[in-house]
C-alpha cells in the first residue's frame, strides 16, 4: 500500500510540475494577448484556458485521492500498531 502511495505521489509531483510550466506558458500567453490584441489569438487563449481548467481540476482531484488514500494508510498503520502493543502488554 505505501509503495502504491509513493508511486501515486511522484505522479502527482510530476503533474504538479507540468501544470505549474503550464500555468506560467498561459500567463505569459496572458500578457502577449493583452499587449497585441488580435482576434484569432484570443480564441487560442479561451481553448487554452478551458484544457487548462480542465486538467487543474483533474489535478486537484487527484491529488484529493491521493490525500485521502494517506490518511486511510496511516489510520490503518495506526490501528495495527495499537494492536500490537496490547497483544504484547497482554
Amino acid at each position: 500500500m505505501v509503495r502504491e502511495i509513493e508511486v501515486n505521489l511522484l505522479q502527482t509531483d510530476e503533474q504538479c510540475g507540468i501544470m505549474l510550466h503550464r500555468v506560467n506558458r498561459h500567463l505569459h500567453h496572458l500578457a502577449e494577448l493583452i499587449d497585441n490584441s488580435i482576434p484569432d489569438d484570443a480564441t487560442k487563449f479561451r481553448n487554452e484556458h478551458e484544457r487548462l481548467e480542465d486538467d487543474l481540476v483533474k489535478f486537484v482531484k487527484d491529488f484529493r485521492s491521493n490525500r485521502k488514500e494517506i490518511f486511510t494508510v496511516t489510520d490503518y498503520l495506526m490501528d495495527t500498531e495499537k494492536l500490537v502493543k496490547q497483544v504484547v502488554k497482554g
